[in-house]
């Protein structure tokens, strides 16, 4: 058991993502620690469930929304 990541792996940026739901971006200074950039891969997904995204993120949440 763990943690398996169901994703793209393509990268969005978190103001395209906050856009998505209208919410108010804020920006404040960057704090020590902070990790400016992730991405995700669907590897090990793919590899142990066979799971491939289908759709994209863009695709996923304009249907439920």
């Amino acid at each position: 058991c763990g943690v398996i990541d169901l994703c793209t792996g393509v990268p969005v940026a978190l103001n395209d993502a906050a856009r998505y739901f209208e919410c108010p971006i804020e920006y404040i200074p960057d704090r020590p620690g902070d990790v400016k950039h992730i991405l995700q891969s669907p590897t090990e997904a793919f590899s142990i469930l066979g799971w491939k995204a289908l759709i994209t993120l863009d695709e996923g949440i304009n249907d439920v929304l």
